[in-house]
């Protein structure tokens, strides 16, 4: 696969991603639309920064388990049924909970594996030129 295309999908995936941290903002507007409060969605978001904090920390575990690419991919797929399952839940319950804490895990893995996973896609000497553009993703 040509270089330019890998880093091209690279970078497409990072930054549809990073639209799911947009979702937050969105949060009280969808539950209230089936008749939730704040603080139903304060504790969502204690859900989901829980679950990010607890992946994070176990991370590295599980990339070199199961391999950073697969992780990472793992951590898409998560981020992807969590946004599946907010559109489609109509009220407070499990699914909340589960999307909240998927998000949470995807999160987790995405951002501590992204920049780990970018350093092996290029060369020493342009690494401080991508990290650049992922920081601005």
């Amino acid at each position: 696969m040509p270089r330019f295309f890998v880093f091209f999908l690279y970078f497409v995936a990072i930054f549809l991603q990073a639209g799911a941290y947009g979702l937050t903002f969105m949060l009280p507007r969808l539950f209230e639309s089936f008749g939730a409060n704040e603080k139903v969605v304060g504790a969502m978001l204690i859900m989901t920064a829980l679950s990010t904090l607890v992946t994070v920390y176990f991370s590295g575990h599980l990339s070199d388990l199961f391999g950073r690419l697969r992780t990472l991919s793992v951590a898409c797929i998560a981020i992807s049924v969590s946004l599946f399952l907010y559109g489609f839940v109509d009220t407070v319950g499990a699914g909340l909970v589960i999307a909240s804490l998927l998000l949470g895990f995807g999160w987790g893995l995405t951002y501590s594996l992204g920049p780990i996973v970018l350093t092996r896609l290029v060369r020493a000497d342009e690494r401080v030129r991508f990290l650049h553009y992922f920081q601005y993703l």
